[in-house]
């Protein structure tokens, strides 16, 4: 499977829409966000919810946290 994400908008789709692991989750937005996540007691939903809160707060700084939460 090969999938294309070239905008925020367009990688929260696809967590929404897919049915992957967190852990493949993880590896997704770690390449695309270089963003890592604990996924110990982490839903996807919650998943989202922190990406989305994640990404108004950082989206356009050059410096960011490597950790979500």
């Amino acid at each position: 499977m090969n999938v294309q994400i070239n905008t925020f908008n367009e990688l929260i789709n696809f967590i929404e829409s897919s049915n992957l692991t967190l852990e493949q989750y993880d590896t997704i937005i770690s390449k695309s966000l270089y963003l890592y996540i604990d996924t110990k007691d982490l839903s996807k939903q919650n998943l989202i919810m922190e990406l989305k809160e994640y990404w108004s707060n950082y989206n356009n700084q050059l410096e960011k946290p490597l950790f979500l939460n």
